[in-house]
C-alpha cells in the first residue's frame, strides 16, 4: 500500500519523469476484496480487520504527506479509469483481464493471483525450501527439522498434526452429511471407519489400528499444497517412512490418463508440485540410537504415544520394535529403501550415516551440518 500511495502521489501531482501504461482490468473489486483474496491464495487465510475512517493514517511518511487533507484524499481515491484505444482494441493481449478479484469468474481470478504470485517469485528469486527429513526413531528428525522450520521460516509438518486434524476433519464432515443426508465420498468413509471403529455386538470396541498408506497419503497431501508450503516450503518430519509410502504419496495419475484404458494400470508420474527438493536421511549408529532412548526423561517415555495406536513410542520395546520395521523397509537386501525412489528420479539425497553422525552429535552441529550441505545456510553461518 505504501508503494502504491506513493506512486498515486507521484503520479497525480505531475512530478513523474517516466512514461506509465496504466492497464485497467474489468473487474469491480475494492482494495478490501484484493487484500482478502491474496491473503486467502498466497498465505494462511484470516478475515482483514477494517479501519474506520476515524482510525485511518497516511501510509506515507510525514514528509511526504502534501497537505492536511491528504489522508482523506487518498482514502477516497477512486482509482477506476477509463482504457485507453490500445487497450480497447480486441486484439489486445490481456494478461488478467477478469483481475485479481472477479465476483463473477472467482476461477480465473484465483489462476491470475497465481500467476502474478508466481511471477513476483521468479523476479525476486524467491524459491520455496522444501526438506524431507528421514531416519529410524529418535535420530533426531523433530529437533532438527523444528530448528529448519524456525530458521526458514516454514512449515513443520509432524505426522501427530496431520493425524489429528484428519480425525476432527473427517469427523466433521462425516457428522455434516449425517445431518443434511448426504453422502460422504468413499475415502473420506474409510479414514473415519479406521479412526472411529464401530462397536461389536457386546458393545466392545476394536482396537485401534494404523491407516493404509494411500489413506495416510491422503490426508499428507493437502498439507504439503498449503499456501505457506507452496510459496515459502515445508519440512516434512519422518514420514514417509518407506519407498511405498514414498511412491503412495509423491506419485499421481499421469496428466491425460483419464482417456487411457480403464482396465489397465494407469500411467504414473512424480507429483512435483508437492515434491520435497531436499531429501535428508539421519541414521545414526545403533549404539547411539540406544544410548538416547536409555537417556530419556521417564515423563518423555510415558507421554510419548503413537499417533494413530496410541503404543508408547519410548519404552524399550516399542522402540525396538519401530526400529526393526524401519531396517525392514529401508536395509533389508531385495527392498528398495527410501533413499532409491529420489535417487531413481535423480533427486540428490543427503545421508547422514555412521562416522559422519558421531563427528556432528549434537542437535545444533547437525542443524548446521544439513543446512550448509545442502547449500541453504550462508558460508558464514555455518
Amino acid at each position: 500500500m505504501r508503494d502504491l500511495a506513493r506512486l498515486v502521489s507521484t503520479l497525480s501531482l505531475g512530478e513523474a519523469q517516466e512514461q506509465y501504461l496504466l492497464c485497467v482490468d474489468t473487474s469491480k473489486a475494492q482494495q478490501r476484496d484484493l487484500a482478502q483474496t491474496i491473503v486467502d491464495k498466497v498465505g494462511e487465510s484470516f478475515p482483514l480487520p477494517v479501519v474506520e475512517a476515524g482510525d485511518y493514517s497516511s501510509p506515507l511518511a510525514d514528509a511526504e504527506t502534501q497537505s492536511p487533507d491528504y489522508p482523506h484524499y487518498m482514502g477516497e481515491l477512486d482509482l477506476r479509469m477509463e482504457p485507453c484505444s490500445l487497450m480497447a482494441d480486441p486484439g489486445f493481449a490481456w494478461y488478467a483481464k477478469d483481475g485479481l478479484y472477479n465476483k463473477e469468474a472467482t476461477d480465473a481470478s484465483a489462476a491470475n493471483l497465481e500467476v502474478v504470485a508466481a511471477e513476483f517469485c521468479r523476479w525476486q528469486n524467491l524459491r520455496p525450501v522444501k526438506i524431507l527429513l528421514a531416519g529410524p526413531p529418535i535420530a533426531g528428525k523433530t529437533t532438527i527439522a523444528a530448528s529448519l522450520a524456525e530458521y526458514y521460516g516454514i512449515l513443520h509438518i509432524k505426522m501427530a498434526d496431520v493425524i489429528d486434524e484428519g480425525r476432527k476433519r473427517v469427523q466433521s464432515q462425516v457428522a455434516a452429511a449425517a445431518e443434511s443426508g448426504e453422502e460422504v465420498d468413499e475415502e473420506t468413509k474409510q479414514i473415519f471407519d479406521v479412526f472411529f471403529p464401530t462397536a461389536d455386538d457386546d458393545g466392545n470396541t476394536p482396537p485401534p489400528t494404523r491407516l493404509e498408506d494411500k489413506l495416510e497419503a491422503a490426508l499428507v497431501r493437502p498439507w504439503l499444497r498449503k499456501n505457506i508450503c507452496k510459496y515459502k516450503g515445508y519440512v516434512l518430519d519422518g514420514y514417509p517412512r518407506n519407498y511405498q509410502t514414498m511412491t503412495e504419496l509423491l506419485m499421481q495419475p499421469k496428466k491425460g490418463a483419464e482417456d487411457a484404458d480403464q482396465d489397465a494400470e494407469p500411467e504414473l508420474e512424480l507429483a512435483e508440485d508437492i515434491c520435497p527438493e531436499f531429501v535428508v536421511v539421519v541414521d545414526p549408529p545403533d549404539e547411539t540410537l540406544h544410548g538416547r532412548i536409555y537417556a530419556l526423561d521417564q515423563a518423555k517415555v510415558d507421554a510419548e504415544r503413537d499417533e494413530q495406536l496410541g503404543d508408547q513410542l519410548y519404552t524399550e520395546a516399542g522402540f525396538e520394535a519401530r526400529l526393526a520395521a524401519y531396517k525392514a523397509s529401508n536395509k533389508t537386501p531385495g527392498v528398495p529403501p527410501l533413499a532409491q525412489f529420489f535417487q531413481e528420479r535423480d533427486l540428490k539425497v543427503m545421508e547422514l550415516t555412521g562416522t559422519t553422525y558421531a563427528e556432528n552429535d549434537t542437535e545444533e552441529a547437525l542443524l548446521l551440518t544439513v543446512a550448509t550441505r545442502l547449500g541453504l545456510v550462508p558460508s558464514a553461518r555455518a
